[in-house]
Parts: C-alpha cells; structure tokens; sequence
C-alpha cells in the first residue's frame, strides 16, 4: 500500500527542480566513520557468568 504513495511521492519530488532533489543526485560521504565496526571494543559490554544474565521474566521462557 505505501510503495504507489511513496513512488508518487518521490517522482513530484524530483520532478520540482527549486528543491534540487533528482535522480542523479549525490550525496557527500562523512569524512569519518558514524558506526564502530571494531568489535573487540564490546568484548567488555556482554555478561560473562551466569550471575550476570538477565533474570527470566516470562513464564513462557523456562526451559523443560
């Protein structure tokens, strides 16, 4: 359902050149990265012992 309004959307978005939106638009790269990627940097962030495991809150999550 979204995709005819937002085909239409885009289309009368780049069809009106005062905004300076079109199809062979580019867009600047940010000259650093916006998501860690190093993975070892969260090594410290998950629980390590069974102590520190969330507490099961659901009746449905024990286990038989």
């Amino acid at each position: 359902m979204a995709r005819p309004f937002f085909v239409n959307f885009l289309t009368k978005l780049e069809a009106d050149n005062r905004l300076g939106y079109g199809k062979n638009s580019v867009f600047m790269l940010p000259e650093e990265e916006l998501i860690e990627i190093d993975c070892s940097k969260y090594e410290n962030a998950l629980p390590v012992s069974a102590e520190d495991q969330p507490k099961k809150t659901n009746d449905f999550d024990e286990e038989f």
